[in-house]
């Protein structure tokens, strides 16, 4: 390796959507914060979700990291800075702009250090309850280049799309089989604890680190959301104190319970969601 130490981080990456009583009225997508070098060091603070700050769109990616990395926070300033990007066109169109920005980006970037990742890229059109919601998983090879995949939206709370390597993502999928048989089932509770849970038992060493956590709801911008993890607050994977982040910032602990960032506890008027009984600890 030319006696460097190359990135190379896999993720454990996930987004699903929300569904209540009238519908679909949320989608997010999580993620675990390692990254990963050749030489097998880690660093579990790596951001890996990003939100478009004035338009409905949420995109995080996994793989290989200094590509998407570094062009995933150039995109989303091109999309707040409102020039040229179809805000109003369908997910497709939206799609497509995307796809041609990175494309023009590739073009540029070294041949030795391209290596395969995937984009997932989720977004609202319209709103309130004529709001829509759609993920899209955009990926990069170096022997196909760009493919997509679209998935189904779901009719109750689940899963979109669980990506990452062959033993995390069963990991993921295993963790939200034994959610599903409590009476968590169906939930964004059960789909986020059992992500956390997939995270804590380390099956794959690529994986690591505090959740992130991005959403959208039926109105208002996209939000990134604090994190409780181990006694301590995370935004984007980064450690930081109650005092440094706005009181108005919505924080998650692991059971998706709404909590303070200031105290980490759940709000008084919160709804409480333990951890299923039936569930040991990770």
């Amino acid at each position: 390796m030319d006696g460097q130490a190359k990135f190379y981080s896999v993720t454990s990456l996930i987004s699903w959507i929300g569904v209540d009583q009238r519908g679909p009225a949320s989608v997010y997508i999580a993620s675990d914060s390692r990254i990963t070098w050749g030489n097998g060091e880690t660093w579990d603070h790596g951001r890996k979700t990003f939100v478009a700050r004035n338009s409905p769109q949420l995109l995080a990616y996994c793989g290989n990291v200094v590509f998407p990395s570094q062009v995933l926070g150039q995109l989303t300033s091109v999309i707040d800075s409102g020039r040229g990007f179809p805000a109003d066109d369908d997910a497709h169109t939206r799609l497509d702009y995307i796809e041609s920005i990175l494309t023009v980006a590739m073009r540029s970037y070294p041949l030795r250090e391209r290596r395969d990742f995937s984009i997932v890229y989720a977004s609202r059109l319209l709103d309130g309850m004529s709001a829509s919601f759609d993920v899209h998983a955009l990926h990069w090879s170096q022997e196909a280049h760009w493919s997509r995949f679209t998935p189904a939206i779901p009719t109750n709370s689940d899963v979109v799309l669980a990506l990452g390597s062959g033993d995390d993502e069963g990991a993921i999928q295993d963790s939200i089989f034994e959610w599903n048989q409590t009476e968590a089932r169906d939930t964004s509770r059960a789909v986020f604890g059992a992500f956390c849970d997939a995270i804590r038992l380390n099956r794959d060493p690529r994986s690591g680190g505090p959740a992130q956590l991005v959403g959208l709801y039926r109105i208002g911008p996209p939000r990134e959301f604090a994190i409780v993890w181990n006694n301590k607050l995370y935004l984007n994977g980064l450690n930081v104190l109650p005092a440094q982040v706005s009181v108005d910032l919505e924080c998650r602990n692991e059971t998706f319970e709404r909590c303070s960032p200031a105290t980490l506890r759940p709000f008084d008027d919160a709804q409480r969601q333990p951890r299923p009984s039936r569930l040991s600890a990770p």
